[in-house]
């Protein structure tokens, strides 16, 4: 899942700070770990709350941006690249296909990045998943009722 459709950066009280700002710096580099605030989900293909506390690496770059990444997977998988102030939050978006339990769809997910700190923020996850399909595994794909589903997690990471 790679993120590259849309960034939209705001600050406090609604005002838009430049999102090419550097004077608050970039968020600190190194790995992150989660803490899940809130979960709910209406799919029924087993996610849990214990299934996205994952770590995050964050990596600056040269040009003052940060790039965060899941370690939930290996290879690690790029989240997105963006700028944010502090305090300040961004919105990353990304489509992909996925499977689990048997099922083949596509999802889109919005993540909202709330810095509050140097080397911590709260990061919000909205995953819709629609166009189920059976995959060639040989397990059953029971998708949701409504063919589409939604999971939703607010996570607070903090650096190591």
């Amino acid at each position: 899942m790679v993120c590259g459709c849309e960034i939209v950066v705001r600050g406090d009280a609604g005002t838009l700070p430049d999102p090419y700002d550097l004077s608050a710096g970039a968020l600190a580099a190194g790995i992150y770990q989660s803490a899940v605030l809130a979960f709910a989900e209406d799919c029924a293909l087993g996610d849990t709350s214990t299934g996205v506390m994952n770590d995050y690496e964050v990596v600056q770059n040269a040009d003052g941006s940060n790039t965060l990444y899941s370690l939930a997977t290996a290879p690690k998988i790029a989240v997105g690249t963006f700028h944010v102030g502090l305090p300040g939050e961004v919105f990353l978006t990304s489509s992909s296909s996925a499977n689990k339990v048997g099922c083949n769809f596509t999802q889109g997910t919005i993540f909202r990045l709330s810095r509050s700190a140097l080397a911590q923020f709260t990061m919000a996850v909205t995953q819709h998943r629609s166009n189920f399909s059976q995959d060639g595994s040989g397990t059953v794909c029971n998708p949701p009722g409504a063919g589409t589903c939604t999971i939703s997690y607010k996570l607070s990471l903090k650096k190591r």
